[in-house]
């Protein structure tokens, strides 16, 4: 059957496939789909004896462009993947999630991932990096001084800010313009590098992550004081999920009025007063860009207060189209808001999931509001 397979094929998904690499019909299928262009081993490689063999028919696949390693048992094979990796020229897109290379092979990985002047993408989230593990990555990654990355996934690994600190340094003596960088669930920021500002600030990044980051009001303070005048690039950036006081309101503040070409804004999961929400709301009210803005469990439904300077920034923001306020314990009786989206006339699609309303209040919002696309309850 495989031998019937057409040879032209673009791309294969074997996830979750614990295909024996010693087997002949493996050995058929790899050298069959020499010309393939995307190759997904997720979870596949489960023999630690038999990773060898796979990385070795991976060698023959010149004509790849993205490939996915991850959940697999790399950490006892790293060299043969960098010896695989050298044959694929062609490469744009390499994902090593939960790889799990020691420190030790961590500057040969940086060195083999390095020589690839085509890659623009890589992850290495979940792989257990320490901050020495990192240094050693990404000063093999510079010894080439070729890559040119757009895309950087570290989240999950433990970085603090001296081992960003040393990525910043790394990448600024690189050709990169990383346009996606994702540090979510990273240990801990608990002070500001001047460093780390310039991998923050200096560079074109579009797409920001502090998703669940754990880092204090120093830090934070640090940033928005360090950014430019005028954050050009930036357009979606996700701070859910952070553990920060109340003080921290003016430093959002700071961040939203700079970032003037931001478009998404995710703040998910905080837990602050009702003073710091005013701050925030009042900057978000007058944003000239933001288009889509997620708010989901912030519990509004449970602070007043809160709940009206939400209704006040919806009533006299112009530029929002779409607003995510799920699982927010809004109620039927709370109008001031429902009047605000009613009289929006830039909103267009709206998620309210798991908030206990009637479904009345919803048609009626939506016959009052004639502008609302969809409305998700």
């Amino acid at each position: 059957t495989l031998k019937e397979v057409p040879s032209n094929i673009d791309a294969i998904d074997l996830t979750l496939n614990q295909i024996s690499p010693q087997s002949a019909a493996t050995t058929v299928l790899m050298n069959h789909l020499r010309n393939c262009k995307t190759l997904y081993l997720t979870s596949t490689l489960l023999q630690i004896d038999g990773i060898s063999n796979y990385l070795m028919l991976l060698a023959y696949m010149t004509q790849l462009e993205h490939l996915d390693l991850g959940c697999n048992r790399l950490s006892e094979n790293i060299r043969g993947l960098c010896q695989s990796l050298g044959s694929m020229k062609k490469l744009t897109s390499l994902r090593l999630i939960q790889c799990k290379p020691t420190a030790a092979d961590c500057r040969e990985l940086g060195q083999a991932i390095g020589e690839h002047p085509t890659l623009t993408d890589i992850d290495v989230s979940s792989a257990k990096l320490l901050r020495r593990a990192i240094e050693e990555f990404f000063t093999g990654l510079a010894e080439n001084g070729s890559i040119r990355l757009k895309k950087l996934n570290i989240s999950a690994n433990r970085i603090d800010v001296a081992g960003l600190a040393t990525i910043s340094r790394v990448l600024s003596n690189l050709p990169c313009e990383i346009r996606k960088l994702n540090l979510a669930r990273s240990l801990d920021f608990d002070f500001w590098d001047e460093d780390v500002g310039e991998l923050f600030f200096d560079r074109s990044i579009e797409v920001f992550s502090f998703r669940q980051v754990k880092m204090n009001t120093l830090f934070m303070r640090g940033f928005s004081r360090a950014m430019p005048k005028q954050w050009t690039t930036l357009r979606k950036l996700d701070i859910s999920c952070v553990k920060l006081g109340s003080d921290v309101a003016p430093n959002i503040k700071v961040l939203i009025e700079k970032a003037i070409c931001l478009q998404s804004l995710r703040m998910e999961e905080w837990n602050i007063s009702d003073g710091a929400w005013k701050i925030i709301f009042k900057a978000l009210k007058v944003s000239p860009s933001i288009q889509k803005l997620h708010l989901l469990r912030n519990r509004y439904g449970e602070f007043p207060r809160s709940l009206l300077q939400l209704a006040i920034m919806i009533s006299g923001n112009n530029v929002l189209e779409n607003l995510d306020l799920s699982f927010n314990s809004i109620k039927d009786n709370d109008k001031a808001l429902f009047s605000a989206i009613a009289k929006n006339r830039t909103l267009r699609k709206l998620y309210m999931v798991a908030n206990p309303v009637d479904k009345k209040v919803w048609h009626d919002l939506k016959k009052e509001n004639m502008t609302l696309e969809s409305l998700y309850f």
